[in-house]
């Protein structure tokens, strides 16, 4: 007994924090990270497609922005991928930030009695709801967002990358984002 508790395999993993409770603060962090990397690429697109920069703006209005402007003027025309695509990655993408800010902007330690026991469920001050806090549910939301950033990310290249001297060559810095190199200029006759 004393050997799994060292080890962190028993509900205790020594400061009084539960197995659970370390999973779920996991889950919650992959979340984040994932949440903020796809609104990354809402940021990028909205360069891509020439609107500028609108990362001082709320991600709900650069993702309308990109819509409109996909929706009116199409992609660039070196895009390697199709307007479609980057339309449905967006349709794609909003559920799943509005489910990533109800995780976010709540309240994990709230307990309830539910008539037999104290149960453990998450609080939403957004919408000043309570559901029960349940592990898997916000893992899956992980997992989606993160499959959602590298699909967006795969956009945004195609849209940025073109062979040749007048390019948006794809910049990575040490934490894997992904930026345009502004050494590079691309002639707006070829946008289209």
């Amino acid at each position: 007994m004393e050997e799994a508790e060292a080890s962190g395999e028993a509900g205790d993993l020594g400061d009084g924090q539960s197995r659970q409770r370390r999973d779920l603060q996991i889950a919650v962090g992959r979340v984040v990270i994932a949440g903020a990397e796809c609104e990354s690429v809402i940021y990028g697109l909205a360069e891509a497609v020439r609107l500028g920069s609108m990362r001082s703006r709320r991600v709900s209005d650069a993702r309308t922005a990109v819509r409109k402007r996909v929706e009116a003027a199409g992609l660039p025309t070196w895009a390697e991928c199709d307007a479609t695509e980057v339309l449905d990655w967006l349709d794609r993408v909003q559920p799943l930030l509005k489910q990533r800010n109800s995780v976010v902007h709540s309240t994990m330690s709230r307990m309830m009695w539910d008539g037999a026991q104290f149960v453990q469920v998450q609080y939403s001050i957004r919408d000043d709801s309570m559901s029960p806090l349940l592990l898997e549910p916000i893992q899956e939301l992980a997992t989606e967002l993160e499959g959602a950033f590298w699909a967006g990310a795969t956009l945004l290249m195609a849209i940025w990358w073109k062979s040749g001297e007048t390019t948006w060559q794809p910049v990575f810095d040490t934490e894997g984002n992904v930026y345009a190199s502004l050494a590079s200029v691309v002639d707006p006759a070829e946008y289209g």
